[in-house]
């Protein structure tokens, strides 16, 4: 049986992508991604490696919220409620091209390290 977590995270996607597609009946709706554990696309093997060993990345704490597709992408949150979140925000490719893909961060690594403040756009 499948963690809680991920259980939840494929009837999010089952249900946000038929959000999306009103038009689309309940009988043509499909579940475009599943996950035992999610993984994201770090930029190499060593940089998975280290974020795992400094505790920046910690499977258990990534929990997906939100799903929302928007053209060709679909878009998953993931906050960081606890430590080892290693990104808050990606995309996957719409359609899909596997069934449990690597989560990209969107928009790039860079824009979610803790530390770069600088990057931040903040619209009032």
């Amino acid at each position: 049986m499948l963690p809680a977590s991920a259980r939840l995270f494929a009837l999010v996607a089952c249900v946000g992508c038929g959000w999306a597609f009103p038009d689309v009946t309940e009988d043509a709706a499909q579940t475009l991604y599943q996950w035992k554990q999610i993984d994201f696309a770090f930029p190499s093997a060593q940089a998975r490696q280290l974020a795992i060993q400094n505790g920046q990345y910690i499977r258990s704490s990534v929990i997906p919220l939100g799903v929302e597709r928007w053209k060709d992408r679909v878009f998953v949150s993931t906050p960081r409620w606890k430590r080892g979140v290693p990104a808050t925000l990606s995309a996957l490719p719409v359609p899909a091209t596997e069934e449990s893909p690597l989560l990209q961060p969107y928009p790039s690594w860079e824009w979610h390290n803790a530390g770069m403040c600088n990057n931040l756009i903040i619209d009032i």
